[in-house]
């Protein structure tokens, strides 16, 4: 009977458990989400669909007016801005945050209207919808946590707590609904750009071409000359293509307080037709504030979309002294004292493509080791990859009749380039761009170094030699470089 007991007691609580759970399946309160929805009042409901017009009016007297219109690209017109760039999503967004309100605390019983900032409204808002009805809602004062405004409508007694973010949207003006973007740069309107960093006193001039697919295409002209970096361009496009978080009028006597009376950058699209286009925008981690000579206010942007401001100098830069793909170019010849040779190539992709012809000397190239590697390609890589090695904008080489060696690319579209290289030292040799000093300088390893079994460190003429005797020794379109061991084998045999 006792151990009957002693189960029993475990039974019985384990039941009430049970039941207990069940209830509270049964009554449990909804999620939070229905609980919001018991608990708040949507006092003002209008489909933003619905509505014709909504006016915001400020205590001053000053009001701000969009009326919706039949034109399906711009629903929404801002009255009394329509000469500018305003954004419509904008506007259909602020109609749609203005067209209804929802409380979650109700004063039925209220005290004087002044004790809630009412009886002189800070904004008054109303709104007209399609069928001629007209809704005025009245935002007073916020209440004494600052989360939330006192509001009521006309012809209703009671007040409600709206939230806060309905007075920010009241204070917006017409700078708020501007396309957020600053200018129209087309490229092939733009003969070339200018980059100035203030804090270190990099000042970069280059001109602006197209590339095959429109892109802008760059060229240093300051204070060196070269091909700009990817880095550049993107450090251009990010200008030209900014997007503001907010416009802003700010006074003359208050632009120090913004950076703006001693901008970081400057930036400047040399315009075909037209007046250049200034930018000039301040330094920082979060927001970057900047002017625009295509705009009459200042703006603010983020600064991560601006990450390449500060990009070394060497990183705006090309790598290489004059590099190419093989499918823009028709020809290249080189001349090393007495000796030359000359690289014909149409190809519509690289250098290796089955659809292309490449020759050397009018001599078929189509050599490969034994793993695939091609030797044209090492040849063509040499030329296209040629690392600058320093620069030196102090010295004042003089380019003789006669260079230590020169090299002429031609491209399809007709471009010749000519590079020349002059002695510098006992191992580098300063580099002449279209018979202009580049400001730089190649060590001689780029021209000579030969790689043995290491086919991506071969120099040109070590690489065209290395050519010509995969060319005389291929078998069926195969030679392979012999390894230094093989070589000492066989010197022993």
């Amino acid at each position: 009977m006792y151990s009957f007991k002693k189960l029993l007691i475990p039974f019985i609580i384990m039941m009430v458990l049970i039941i207990g759970l069940i209830v509270w399946v049964i009554v449990k309160p909804k999620d939070n989400a229905d609980l919001e929805d018991l608990n708040t009042v949507r006092f003002v409901d209008h489909e933003a669909s619905d509505v014709v017009s909504l006016t915001v009016t400020s205590r001053d007297g000053s009001s701000l007016r969009i009326d919706s219109s039949d034109d399906t690209e711009e629903p929404y017109i801002l009255i009394g801005y329509e000469d500018s760039d305003i954004d419509s999503s904008k506007l259909a967004s602020y109609i749609s945050v203005l067209s209804s309100f929802v409380s979650d605390k109700v004063i039925d019983d209220p005290a004087p209207l002044s004790e809630y900032g009412l009886d002189d409204p800070m904004y008054t808002v109303s709104i007209t919808v399609n069928d001629g009805t007209v809704t005025t809602v009245l935002l007073g004062d916020t209440t004494p946590d600052g989360s939330y405004i006192y509001a009521k409508t006309d012809g209703d007694s009671k007040v409600y707590t709206v939230t806060s973010l309905k007075r920010d949207y009241c204070e917006y003006t017409y700078l708020n609904f501007l396309i957020p973007y600053l200018m129209h740069v087309d490229y092939s309107n733009v003969s070339g750009v200018s980059f100035e960093r203030m804090s270190d006193g990099t000042h970069i001039e280059a001109d602006c071409t197209l590339d095959s697919s429109g892109g802008p295409l760059f060229t240093v002209t300051y204070p060196y000359n070269i091909r700009a970096s990817a880095y550049f361009t993107n450090l251009i496009d990010s200008v030209a293509n900014m997007e503001v978080i907010s416009f802003m009028d700010i006074e003359d006597d208050a632009l120090s307080d913004y950076g703006l009376d001693e901008p970081s950058y400057r930036i400047v699209f040399n315009v075909k037709h037209g007046e250049d286009i200034v930018v000039e925008l301040t330094s920082g981690s979060g927001i970057i504030y900047g002017r625009c000579s295509e705009s009459e206010h200042e703006f603010s942007v983020a600064a991560s979309t601006l990450s390449y401001l500060n990009t070394s100098v060497l990183d705006l830069l090309s790598y290489y002294v004059a590099y190419y793909t093989a499918s823009e170019l028709s020809s290249i010849t080189c001349v090393y004292g007495d000796r030359s040779f000359r690289m014909d190539l149409d190809t519509p992709g690289s250098i290796t493509d089955e659809d292309g012809t490449v020759t050397i000397d009018g001599r078929n190239c189509r050599v490969t080791t034994s793993e695939g590697r091609s030797y044209m390609a090492i040849l063509f890589e040499s030329i296209a990859c040629i690392e600058i090695g320093g620069f030196d904008t102090d010295a004042d080489p003089v380019l003789t009749d006669s260079p230590f060696m020169t090299i002429t690319i031609i491209t399809k579209s007709h471009e010749t380039v000519r590079l020349a290289f002059e002695q510098r030292g006992t191992d580098s040799y300063y580099v002449f761009i279209d018979d202009a000093y580049s400001g730089f300088y190649i060590y001689s390893d780029e021209l000579f170094e030969d790689g043995g079994t290491d086919t991506y460190s071969y120099g040109i003429w070590a690489a065209y030699d290395l050519i010509n005797n995969a060319i005389m020794n291929s078998v069926n379109g195969i030679y392979d470089i012999p390894s230094e061991v093989t070589e000492t084998l066989e010197g022993a045999a």
